[in-house]
């Protein structure tokens, strides 16, 4: 995970380098005079659109970084559940067989304890979950917007006849229980899968002919 998080750090500076060049870029070429006034303006309005990307794309990253960080609390909380009602289940069991009253109401007090931070850890697992949820939304809009797509459709606008129009408009097509499997996958996870068995199906460049991944 420390690899993901240096990785994704590193190309967002690369990315932010990038916008910082073309904003300047655009900067220079909007006070150099144009001895072609169409061309320059063309020009003028790639590189705008170049920097917007490039930051739509820095945004990417960094809302994706957040995400995977809220996964990472995730898995820590499920090891300390783990580990939690383990010790509460052993504790517990020693306090029914032992017989000093104060040892007694120690173990007690200790598997007590295990149970409320388990409950504590349950509560905050459920909120990093919806955090993560409503990471996905933001995330695969600025995927969209840095690559140039159309506004997304809301989450919440997905429904069965949406998936069977998706497999169609993608070239699959499909049974209906192919679409109900892609309307269960919900929104994002359905466009990342179709995406995924595009490139699966996307012919090999010549020069891989015969390679094998």
């Amino acid at each position: 995970m420390w690899q993901i998080r240096t990785s994704a750090f590193r190309y967002r500076l690369g990315v932010l380098a990038a916008a910082a060049l073309a904003l300047t870029a655009v900067s220079v070429l909007a006070q150099a005079p144009a001895t072609d006034p169409l061309a320059a303006a063309n020009t003028t309005a790639e590189k705008a659109r170049a920097a917007e990307r490039a930051v739509h794309e820095a945004d990417v990253i960094i809302a994706w970084e957040a995400r995977e960080w809220l996964g990472v609390n995730t898995d820590t909380l499920n090891q300390m559940l783990s580990g939690d009602e383990h010790a509460a289940k052993i504790v517990t069991r020693l306090a029914e067989t032992e017989t000093d009253a104060n040892r007694k109401k120690a173990l007690q007090d200790f598997a007590a304890q295990m149970t409320a931070r388990k409950d504590a850890a349950i509560k905050t697992r459920g909120e990093k979950a919806g955090g993560m949820n409503a990471a996905d939304p933001k995330i695969y809009a600025l995927r969209i917007a840095a690559a140039g797509g159309l506004t997304p459709l809301p989450p919440e606008r997905w429904d069965y006849a949406k998936a069977r129009h998706l497999l169609v408009h993608a070239g699959f097509g499909g049974t209906p229980q192919e679409v109900a499997k892609l309307h269960a996958m919900g929104l994002y996870q359905a466009v990342d899968y179709l995406r995924l068995l595009a490139d699966l199906h996307r012919p090999r460049p010549a020069c891989l002919a015969g390679t094998h991944d």
